[in-house]
């Protein structure tokens, strides 16, 4: 007990101390996120420590993601709905409460509302249905924003096989808020308000005592906002799973269709997606490998239609006698953009932007993963990555400070590494970090991209009756230009110092308080647009 009260007390320190010195996924889209489907990250209620955290303020960082598959844009951490802190309940089944509310508040007018409801799990039916509401509006300013992110959804389970339909809204609001002193007046002109419906369907029968399995789905979004932008796409997907006796092959088949219109100007898009695989292992030589290839045709509108071809190869190997892999692989292909997607990841946009779908030329990358101690993990990663049409962020030439995206071929060199390590269920800490070397082609930088982007955190659980968590996300300087104008403008780096205290009361109910932006830093994510300044956001969480 005396070395759990050391970290213990040194996180009470922290947290108390800087409070009070202080005044796209390839191919298939679902449409509630930008990169991947909207399905919520579920843990084991036995591994639930806190509730998820809540969403930072309206520009968090920047996130390239380091993933083999595809790079990512993720401007904030406020339009995934995290599932709720789950509750075991010994005795009386093997399952948890399925229902959950969270309300809060906090400075800057902050508001949260949470809901997850959902059946308890049986063998034939599952429905849920989820709700988020984060807001905040600052007094005498036009830095507001508002986003309300919702779904339902069902499934009936047969003997092998699945149907499972689903059907999601979105409504962002945001304000051109870079030049707010000139523009209160006009605040209902500046303000940019877009929604989203989604719907789709999936049916899935598993592959079963050598019988083969497939999947067969549909998709429809239809996006629009208030200048004057929309955007419809659907689409069918089918795949397949069969297995022999030395190897393995799936793969998915994807119809889509893509319109959107801006500036009076329609551009039609039709894409099909063929992804096939084969995979073996060698159980001797503890070798997995996955091979196959990526292929996509795009037909637009009376234009030659484009043909993209690319291999894939991810390979895995145990080392003997250790818990650790080491892996590689190549990948690539088309990249899809639309005024949708721009929309949820570069939120400052006006009315005209520029469209054009990302080709990832080639990409290498290889690693090492796994653990030295059984309550520990790592990855290290490095690889490259050539990328055509390769969108980035720069600032248009108006009175409003819009943000506008152009297109640069751009090759990235880069290093990923994470570690994490627990005692017990009590302490947990992680460290991951992430380093650029971005090259383009005819533009002097990769305009607001950092080159590092780091993130570190602690918890301590004492008692399952309190959580201490704090931790540091922050990233290098970034540079922007604009438009027909200056440019190699700088955003310095910065470090976003966060805490947060939970309180737990009778396993089903808990009060919350945390804090972002501990150190009142003065930083921009987007050139103009000042991210939010110290922020207390506290409430109640309870499962039922």
């Amino acid at each position: 007990m005396k070395m759990l009260r050391l970290p213990l007390l040194l996180i009470l320190l922290t947290c108390l101390g800087l409070l009070s010195a202080q005044p796209e996924k390839r191919g298939f889209d679902d449409g509630t996120t930008v990169t991947t489907t909207f399905k919520p990250k579920l843990m084991p209620a036995s591994k639930l420590l806190i509730d998820p955290s809540i969403p930072k303020a309206q520009n968090s960082p920047i996130n390239v993601d380091y993933l083999a598959q595809d790079y990512r844009w993720n401007t904030r951490k406020i339009t995934r709905i995290l599932p709720p802190a789950k509750h075991f309940e010994p005795g009386i089944d093997t399952s948890y409460n399925p229902n959950y509310a969270r309300i809060g508040g906090g400075n800057l007018n902050h508001k949260l509302l949470e809901l997850y409801m959902a059946n308890r799990a049986n063998s034939k039916w599952a429905y849920n249905g989820a709700f988020q509401h984060l807001s905040a509006d600052v007094n005498g300013s036009l830095q507001d924003f508002s986003t309300n992110r919702g779904y339902i959804s069902g499934a009936r389970f047969f003997n092998r096989s699945s149907m499972e339909v689903r059907l999601n809204y979105g409504r962002d609001m945001n304000r051109f808020f870079a030049k707010d002193t000139i523009y209160k007046g006009d605040a209902a002109e500046i303000k940019k308000i877009g929604q989203n419906t989604g719907f789709n369907v999936l049916y899935d029968l598993k592959y079963k005592d050598r019988k083969p399995g497939f999947s067969a789905g549909f998709m429809f979004n239809n996006f629009f906002n208030n200048l004057k932008q929309s955007e419809t796409e659907f689409g069918g997907r089918f795949g397949w799973d069969a297995r022999f006796k030395k190897a393995a092959t799936k793969g998915t088949l994807e119809v889509t269709n893509l319109q959107f219109r801006q500036s009076f100007n329609t551009v039609n898009q039709w894409f099909v997606d063929l992804n096939p695989r084969i995979s073996f292992s060698k159980k001797d030589k503890a070798l997995d490998i996955n091979a196959g290839l990526n292929l996509s045709w795009v037909l637009r509108d009376t234009m030659d239609p484009l043909f993209y071809l690319n291999p894939f190869l991810q390979a895995e190997k145990k080392l003997e006698g250790l818990k650790m892999k080491i892996y590689g692989g190549i990948d690539g292909g088309l990249r899809r953009n639309s005024i949708r997607r721009f929309f949820e990841s570069v939120p400052f946009t006006y009315d005209s932007i520029k469209i054009r779908n990302t080709y990832e030329q080639l990409k290498i990358f290889a690693g090492i993963k796994g653990s030295i101690t059984d309550n520990s993990q790592f990855n290290l990663e490095f690889g490259n990555s050539t990328l055509a049409n390769m969108p980035l962020i720069i600032t248009n030439n108006d009175s409003i400070k819009s943000l506008q995206v152009i297109y640069d071929d751009v090759n990235n060199l880069y290093f990923m590494a994470d570690a994490r390590f627990s005692i017990g269920e009590r302490i947990r800490v992680g460290a991951t970090t992430r380093v650029n070397n971005y090259t383009a082609k005819n533009e002097l930088q990769a305009w607001h991209l950092p080159n590092l982007t780091y993130a570190i955190s602690a918890q301590y659980n004492l008692n399952r009756k309190f959580v201490f968590q704090v931790g540091v996300d922050g990233m290098s300087r970034r540079y922007n230009k604009v438009l027909d104008g200056p440019t190699n403008l700088e955003m310095k780096g910065f470090a976003d110092l966060n805490c947060r205290v939970d309180y737990i009361l009778k396993d089903m109910v808990r009060f919350w308080i945390q804090g972002n932006n501990l150190a009142n830093m003065k930083y921009q994510t987007w050139y103009g647009y000042n991210n939010y300044r110290l922020t207390i956001l506290g409430g109640l969480a309870a499962s039922f």
